[in-house]
Parts: C-alpha cells; sequence; structure tokens
C-alpha cells in the first residue's frame, strides 16, 4: 500500500526538503505530482557540479517560486548571473559568497521588491570595473563586501534595513549606504571603512538616529573618527571596537588626524550609552585620551570591557582603574586575549 501517496503536499515537501536536490527531483518519474511537488521546493542546493546556462523558458518554468538562493564559490559567465536572478522573482533571501565573473565591464543589478536578506562577498579582481546596483525596498538584513572589481555602487530603498554589516573601500558608497540606512539599528562598520571614511566631512555623515548598536574595526585608535560617529547615534545603547588581528604590523591610514577635546558631549554618551567593548585592544595614539573622556561622561555607562593580552598590558588596567567615572555603576572588566584570530 502507497501511504506516502496519502500525505498532504506540505509534509511531501517538508520531506523533499531534506533531499540533495538532484534526489529530490528524481522523484518525478513517479507521477506529475512529485514534478508539480519539485517546482515548488524552497531551497536547492548543488555542491561540486558545472550548472550549464539554462535557456531563458528554463528559468521561468522552474523559479518563480524560489525563496533562498544561495551561491559559495561560484564562477559564472559572462551574463549567467544576471540572467538567473532576472528569474527569481519571489526571493527573500540571497548569498553571494565568493562569486567571480569573467568580464571586466558591466553591471551586477540585485534588485529584488520581497528580498528580505542579502549576504554579498566579492574578490572580483582588480582588473573588474563593474557597475553594482542594489535597490531591496523590503530588506531586513544585509551584509556586503566588496573589497575590489567595482567602478561604483549605487544603493536605493535600503530604507527599511534593521541590522546591517559593511565593509567596502570607497568612501562616497560606504556614505550613500549611510544615507539610505536611516532606520538602522544594528551597524558593523568594516576594516576598508576605517580605511577611508575618517577622512569624510563630518556634515557628509548623516545622523543615525534609530541605531542602538554599533560595531567598528580598526586598526588603531582613531578617537576623533570613534567621537565622529558617537555624535552622528543619538540613541545608541552599545558601541563596540574591535581591532584588526594584525594592525600591529600595519602603519597607521591616517597619522595626520589628531583629537580634540570635543565641544559638545555626544548626546548618546550622556544619555543613552551603556556598554562599550574593545576587542583585541593594543595601545595606540589617543586611547588614554578616549578612555577618559568616556568614563568622565558616560553619565549611564554600565561597562568598559576590554580584551587585551596580559603580556603586554603590564599596569594598564591599574592605570585605568584610576581614572574618574560619572556614572556609579559603570564597571571596567578585563579579560585576557591569548589568541590573536
Amino acid at each position: 500500500m502507497d501511504m506516502i501517496s496519502d500525505l498532504p503536499d506540505c509534509i511531501l515537501l517538508h520531506i523533499l526538503s531534506f533531499l540533495p536536490t538532484k534526489t529530490a527531483f528524481l522523484t518525478t518519474v513517479l507521477s506529475r505530482r512529485w514534478t508539480h511537488l519539485c517546482h515548488h521546493l524552497q531551497h536547492l542546493h548543488f555542491k561540486g557540479i558545472t550548472i550549464p546556462s539554462p535557456p531563458p523558458s528554463w528559468c521561468r518554468y522552474h523559479l518563480p517560486s524560489l525563496k533562498t538562493l544561495q551561491l559559495y564559490n561560484v564562477k559564472t559567465s559572462v551574463g549567467n548571473l544576471e540572467e538567473l536572478l532576472s528569474h527569481c522573482t519571489a526571493l527573500e533571501t540571497l548569498v553571494l559568497d565568493s562569486v567571480c565573473r569573467f568580464q571586466e565591464e558591466g553591471q551586477l543589478s540585485i534588485c529584488f521588491p520581497s528580498l528580505k536578506s542579502l549576504h554579498f562577498k566579492s574578490y572580483w579582481g582588480y582588473t573588474v570595473r563593474l557597475l553594482l546596483v542594489i535597490d531591496t525596498p523590503s530588506l531586513k538584513r544585509l551584509y556586503i563586501q566588496a573589497l575590489s572589481g567595482f567602478r561604483e555602487i549605487r544603493v536605493r530603498n535600503l530604507h527599511n534595513v534593521e541590522e546591517a554589516s559593511i565593509d567596502i573601500y570607497k568612501q562616497s558608497s560606504v556614505l550613500e549606504f549611510l544615507v539610505e540606512l536611516c532606520r538602522i539599528r544594528i551597524l558593523e562598520l568594516g576594516l576598508s571603512v576605517f580605511d577611508c571614511l575618517p577622512e569624510a566631512p563630518p556634515h557628509r555623515i548623516p545622523e543615525l538616529t534609530c541605531l542602538q548598536r554599533l560595531e567598528l574595526t580598526v586598526r588603531c585608535f582613531d578617537t576623533r573618527y570613534i567621537m565622529d560617529m558617537l555624535h552622528k547615534c543619538p540613541m545608541l545603547k552599545l558601541l563596540a571596537i574591535g581591532f584588526n588581528a594584525l594592525q600591529y604590523i600595519i602603519l597607521d591610514p591616517h597619522p595626520s588626524r589628531k583629537w580634540e577635546l570635543p565641544v559638545k558631549v555626544p548626546t548618546c554618551l550622556a544619555s543613552h550609552l551603556k556598554v562599550i567593548k574593545i576587542k583585541r585592544y593594543f595601545e595606540s595614539r589617543d586611547d588614554r585620551d578616549f578612555f577618559a573622556y568616556v568614563l568622565q561622561h558616560g553619565l549611564v555607562l554600565e561597562s568598559l570591557d576590554i580584551q587585551v593580552d596580559r603580556a603586554k598590558a603590564e599596569a594598564f588596567p591599574e592605570e585605568l582603574s584610576l581614572l574618574p567615572r560619572s556614572s556609579k555603576t559603570c564597571q571596567i572588566n578585563f579579560s585576557w586575549l591569548y589568541d590573536y584570530v
């Protein structure tokens, strides 16, 4: 007795989702019902295979219901990636991780009204000069790392993004992202941003009025950069500063930038900022001034957590503990760094 055929479609689809995609599609020889079910699979998983360029009719027939597409370490020929994406009209999650392309000029468009999560990590090569366009009005989560290969990145309709991680090397593109991310709540700015954004005039950095958590990756302490960002985040509750693991062998990218005592205390520091975390801390310029300033003006600060190399810390913990604090509840916590990963 064929008991499986008595199961509802939703159960059969759930069962098929646990099978490798090639195996799942083998069920189409059983009956038209299985063909119909396979056409409505929401997750397709192919590994270590070569997919030939499909004709447009194949794309239209098989991909309108696709909600999640993840591509890792993929090499594409000219136009194939754009052709594939253009037929995925119902996408909600898109991952393009380490995708490379054999073309020196052109445009890659990521424009989906239904997309909610985008993970984009690409190393296109310095000879490639592509235009990247992102237009995703429903997007909630964004991760983008584009370290080379793009002559320009244009973004539109990112006003619903709540969480983002940005690591791109071009100042104008970083500023364009920040303008669009007007409702962002959690933001991480990578090392490439540290190399370009501090040179931007402060008035060009937009105010992020909804931001509650900010994480900055740096090569060294650039207190001016950090304070400029704090001034733009009036509702910030948590600030995390992570030192690049190899920063101690890399020169300060902004040696001429000197920090001056701010005329006005950042709003968040006086009213909302409760936690400051320093990861993989190495001593560098302005760091003592920064610690003294935030402890003095952090009226609601609850904890300053510092991860430091015990061998290089010497008297630093004791020195820091003697600094005056405006918040009576503020605790200074140290953890020891043994691994530089």
